[in-house]
């Protein structure tokens, strides 16, 4: 049933921080998160993601590169 998922996932949606000198990054990611994570285990995924993206775009405005950098 392709029309199931919409019942077992929720949408998360992420910010994106938008650093000076990047340009066109999305204001939001969005990832499907299985509905049987509890409330708390939700928000820490949303938090390691968040984390993650403000981390990274750190990091390469720093170096000028623009690459995904690992947890």
């Amino acid at each position: 049933m392709p029309w199931s998922v919409s019942l077992t996932y929720t949408e998360m949606q992420i910010p994106v921080p938008q650093p000076d000198g990047i340009t066109n990054l999305p204001p939001f990611v969005y990832f499907d998160v299985d509905n049987r994570f509890t409330v708390v285990q939700r928000q820490r995924i949303r938090d390691a993601i968040r984390v993650y993206y403000c981390n990274g775009l750190t990091t390469t405005t720093r170096n000028g590169i623009l690459k995904l950098n690992p947890l």
